[in-house]
C-alpha cells in the first residue's frame, strides 16, 4: 500500500497529539490524485477512527479557516484542528 504524504502526516499528528477519531477536510480529499485517501487513512491510522462528525479534523497546512489547531509539524502537508461544536 502506498502511503501519500498527507496520510503519513495525519499518522504522525495522531501519534503526537493522541486522538480517538478524526474527520478529513474535503479540500484534502479533492487534492488527492489517487482517489483513495479516505480508505488509506482509515487503514493506516487505525485504531484511530474516521468519523465525519468528529470535532478533530485534518486540514491542509495552508488552510486559514481553522484557528484552533495543534502546532503544525515541520514540512507537514496537513494540520490537526478542532471544529467548533455545533
Amino acid at each position: 500500500m502506498d502511503i501519500t504524504p498527507a496520510v503519513f502526516d495525519m499518522y504522525l499528528l495522531s501519534k503526537k497529539f493522541p486522538i480517538e477519531h478524526f474527520d478529513i477536510h474535503a479540500d484534502i480529499i479533492r487534492a488527492d490524485m489517487t482517489q483513495a485517501l479516505e480508505s488509506r487513512a482509515v487503514e493506516f491510522l487505525y485504531p484511530v477512527r474516521y468519523e465525519k462528525d468528529s470535532l478533530n479534523i485534518f486540514v491542509s497546512a495552508l488552510d486559514t479557516d481553522f484557528i484552533d489547531c495543534y502546532p503544525k509539524l515541520e514540512n507537514s502537508h496537513v494540520k490537526l484542528c478542532t471544529k467548533k461544536s455545533q
